[in-house]
């Protein structure tokens, strides 16, 4: 089967919004077509009967099932003598945005922006070549 990277990409990032499970996205094994599914928003063309046929389509993965960038990666690679700090940040509740504060404070919110753009465009390639998905780019 054969997708647009970007499609595949803009379904992850459809499916991801809110970070819950509200929302999905299918992918036409045989068109490579892309279907989204949401509690918030409604389809603007009907969505195909089958939806749910595994053989059909494949739902594509949430955030949590990749193997995406986490901040302890980026800070070993990036700035490694910020280890300490970065486990101080993430000894209490609301450890994510007070890290990308730190990371406004010492401007490397951009940095960290491009880290984890190229971690997540690594993770959906990989899923897709786990699921015999062709990218065209």
């Amino acid at each position: 089967m054969k997708a647009k990277y970007t499609d595949i990409e803009d379904a992850f990032m459809f499916s991801d919004f809110g970070g819950g499970y509200e929302s999905e996205a299918y992918l036409c094994k045989q068109t490579g077509e892309t279907y989204y599914v949401s509690d918030y928003v409604d389809e603007e063309e009907p969505l195909p009967d089958d939806l749910d046929d595994g053989e059909k389509y494949i739902l594509l993965p949430y955030r949590d099932e990749l193997d995406m960038a986490h901040p302890r990666d980026f800070i070993s690679e990036k700035m490694p003598v910020q280890i300490d700090k970065l486990n101080e940040i993430f000894n209490y509740k609301g450890a994510y945005r007070r890290f990308k504060d730190w990371l406004i404070q010492i401007d490397k919110i951009d940095d960290w922006y491009e880290y984890e753009n190229k971690a997540t465009e690594k993770a959906l390639r990989n899923w897709c070549k786990e699921n015999d998905i062709a990218l065209v780019d």
